[in-house]
């Protein structure tokens, strides 16, 4: 499971919810779902996260209201949330059925994905 936004400007979907949210995070757990029934066991499931998931707010769990009020949107903060909920979607997916989920961090690649990111290569090819 890999498709995804990193740190955009806040754009909320026709759907109603924020975009980062919903590419990084929604999309796969809506396709999971979908195709849960098709895998065999022992099937693998390797969604792409982030160390930046450390970066999401550590003291609340967030509602649909909290990720699209514009007035506390926190590009960051919103993309280690998203990926954060990666982890833990994998997580439970290992631990509810007979599948191998892993969540992992592929380090950095330049390429389109940091297009919303201010900060120098050399920094962010730390993460």
């Amino acid at each position: 499971l890999n498709a995804g936004i990193m740190m955009p400007p806040l754009s909320i979907s026709e759907d109603g919810l924020e975009a980062q949210f919903q590419t990084n995070h929604l999309g796969h757990f809506v396709l999971v779902n979908e195709v849960l029934p098709l895998l065999n066991e022992g099937a693998r499931v390797v969604a792409v996260s982030s160390v930046a998931h450390r970066f999401s707010s550590q003291d609340e769990l967030w509602t649909a209201e909290k990720l699209n009020d514009r007035q506390t949107y926190n590009k960051l903060r919103w993309y280690g949330w998203s990926k954060l909920c990666n982890i833990l979607f994998s997580r439970e997916l290992h631990r509810r059925y007979d599948v191998h989920a892993v969540a992992v961090h592929p380090g950095a690649v330049r390429g389109n994905l940091l297009r919303f990111v201010p900060a120098p290569w050399f920094v962010v090819r730390a993460f």
